[in-house]
């Protein structure tokens, strides 16, 4: 038998998890797109491994900042 609190309990834990998961997971694939781009460089074979970055080429098309920015990080690698 749960109580209410035990209920409570599980949702707060799952919400943490998921924000930590959303801090967490979010910038590691935001930035994980230089060194992918990097290996792409030096194997073309690997091209398709681009496309997990779609939206964030999507959102570097209509936002210039973002497009700036990604720009100057994938050429740091460079």
């Amino acid at each position: 038998m749960t109580t209410e609190r035990d209920d409570k309990r599980g949702g707060s834990v799952w919400a943490i998890g998921c924000l930590l998961m959303i801090c967490v997971l979010l910038p590691t694939y935001v930035l994980s797109i230089g060194p992918v781009v990097w290996f792409i460089d030096r194997n073309p074979d690997w091209e398709p491994l681009g496309l997990i970055y779609f939206p964030i080429v999507i959102l570097a098309s209509v936002c210039q900042l973002v497009n700036d920015v990604l720009r100057w990080y994938i050429e740091l690698g460079r």
